[in-house]
């Protein structure tokens, strides 16, 4: 593949705070709303809007465009980083394999505004097949799209927070949710690094193989690391059809595995978000610790009972306990 792309920016005099939150966060309600002629609506096929998540921007008839489809791989609101890769629509896989895209607004000392810098990097089949001509529209479209959130934000020097920028309809007031969880642990004799490379890194293929009367498939969409998403498949005998995650934090030196469930079990019924950590903290005899906690924000605390975590939390703690069996009996595997 060749690599091609753009890197500009411009200085705004509005902040890197406001910059980030109106033109990114809160992206899917104004930027139909500043430019109607353009952009019909932007939708969260997937997630809940942060990194991992999926986005899709349906372009008016007049625009021509269609549709374009979005991930996010990165949403730093403490940096005001925003990355994204191109998934569908525009000319993937005609002109070019991949296309990804970085945008950072970065604070000017003194005057309070920021330089707003944008790239946009592709890898292309052919030299000649994407040059400047078809590179300026991307990136003119990319400019101005912030210049018009610019606009927006200079006219309207009081929008600061989602809600004013939402029409200044008041937001109403959202359900306190109770938050439960557990956090429990056991000591294996196999080493931190054998059951982290086989409990998570590799937990696509191995599972499948030592738990087929449970799971039937793991497929995982990404590369696996942080912002990819992964769908476990149940047997027919199971209770539950699938779940889908998302690696929130795959980390191979510290053994550190955090991912947030986003479809499945009872999210959306019982309770609205679910995280889990796993660890592996190495002992000196040469095994580990294994360390899981699990956070539900739960809608009710009648709704959400203790029996209802024990399910969850025995869920991964036996799947981990036939990963342990495994290498314990296999101690060639995975070393």
């Amino acid at each position: 593949m060749i690599i091609k792309g753009f890197n500009c920016e411009f200085v705004s005099p509005v902040s890197a705070a406001r910059m980030f939150k109106a033109g990114v966060v809160d992206s899917q309600n104004l930027s139909p709303k500043i430019a109607p002629a353009i952009i019909k609506d932007i939708v969260i096929v997937e997630g809940d809007g942060k990194a991992g998540s999926t986005i899709c921007v349906n372009f008016t008839k007049e625009s021509n465009f269609g549709s374009v489809k979005e991930r996010i791989d990165v949403l730093d609101e403490e940096k005001f980083v925003y990355k994204y890769t191109l998934v569908e629509g525009g000319r993937i896989g005609e002109a070019y394999e991949s296309a990804t895209y970085e945008v950072r607004f970065e604070p000017r000392g003194g005057d309070g505004g920021c330089v707003c810098k944008v790239a946009g990097v592709f890898d292309v089949y052919s030299d000649d097949g994407f040059g400047e001509e078809e590179i300026g529209p991307l990136r003119d479209a990319v400019v101005g799209k912030y210049r018009a959130v610019e606009a927006f934000l200079i006219g309207n020097p009081e929008a600061q927070s989602k809600n004013l920028l939402r029409n200044s309809q008041p937001e109403e007031e959202e359900e306190e949710m109770i938050t439960k969880g557990y956090n429990t642990q056991f000591v294996s004799p196999v080493s931190a690094a054998r059951m982290f490379k086989a409990g998570v890194v590799d937990a696509h293929n191995l599972v499948p193989k030592i738990m087929p009367f449970i799971i039937k498939e793991i497929v995982v969409e990404g590369d696996g690391k942080a912002g990819s998403t992964k769908r476990m498949n149940f047997t027919d005998e199971s209770k539950i059809s699938y779940v889908k995650e998302r690696v929130d934090e795959l980390d191979e030196e510290k053994y550190v595995y955090k991912y947030t469930l986003l479809e499945g079990a009872k999210l959306g019924e019982k309770y609205e978000s679910s995280n889990y950590e796993m660890r592996f903290e190495p002992t000196k005899e040469g095994g580990c610790v294994c360390k899981m906690v699990g956070t539900f924000n739960a809608y009710t605390d009648e709704g959400f009972t203790e029996e209802d975590i024990n399910v969850g939390k025995n869920g991964v703690f036996g799947m981990y306990k036939s990963i342990e069996a495994y290498l314990i009996a296999n101690p060639e595997a995975y070393a």
